[in-house]
């Protein structure tokens, strides 16, 4: 949590973020008095690769969704990785979210990964390397799950790293995987817009004006 303080306060003296203002906190998914405080704060959430935990799945599910704003969205990108991608939309639809999933989201990671295929599964698995776009979309109106379901989901919502040790185990053991190119975080700090960054030990953003 330290290393992403400091590195939030360098990059702001260095002029990194313009008039954005970042500050680092911790925000786990499965601690009401966490997510409660920022209920229904964010526009836009960026999620990636934190559906592996069986034990957290449906925190997050739920966090999304009381996070978002009403026609908030979450981007959630993350590799098969067996059933645990398929379970966390499955949950993801039980809670009144709409789910799409795109394959091919840009050129750039498609073409990456279409090399990296040709050097074979013992260089690269597609299963848990390859990241796959899940948008959750939140309506207008929704604040309770449908059916009774058990959860525990201008603003942006980053969760990208571990809740917990066993996590970061998890994590290393899949540690050589190729990277895969990001996008311009230019692209993420309009002006005018209230931008929030927060993960598991995340980070968080203001531009513009006071949300």
């Amino acid at each position: 949590m330290s290393d992403v303080r400091e590195l939030a306060e360098r990059n702001g003296r260095a002029g990194k973020f313009g008039s954005t203002r970042v500050s680092a906190r911790v925000v786990r998914w499965d601690c009401e008095s966490d997510v409660s405080p920022l209920e229904g704060h964010f526009d836009t959430i960026l999620c990636a690769d934190c559906l592996f935990l069986d034990q957290y799945r449906a925190c997050l599910v739920d966090a999304i969704r009381r996070l978002l704003q009403p026609n908030g969205t979450a981007l959630v990108f993350a590799p098969m990785r067996g059933k645990t991608l398929g379970l966390f939309c499955q949950l993801a639809q039980q809670a009144g979210l709409d789910v799409s999933q795109q394959q091919q989201y840009d050129a750039r990671v498609t073409d990456v990964h279409v090399k990296m295929l040709k050097r074979g599964r013992e260089a690269y698995d597609e299963d848990i390397h390859y990241p796959l776009l899940i948008t959750l979309t939140k309506g207008p109106q929704l604040s309770k799950p449908q059916d009774g379901a058990i959860l525990i989901p201008p603003t942006l919502l980053l969760v990208a790293l571990m809740v917990n040790k066993a996590a970061a185990r998890h994590s290393a053991s899949d540690s050589q995987a190729p990277p895969l190119p990001h996008q311009d975080g230019k692209r993420q700090t309009t002006t005018n817009h209230t931008h929030d960054f927060i993960s598991s030990w995340g980070f968080e953003c203001t531009s513009g004006m006071e949300h």
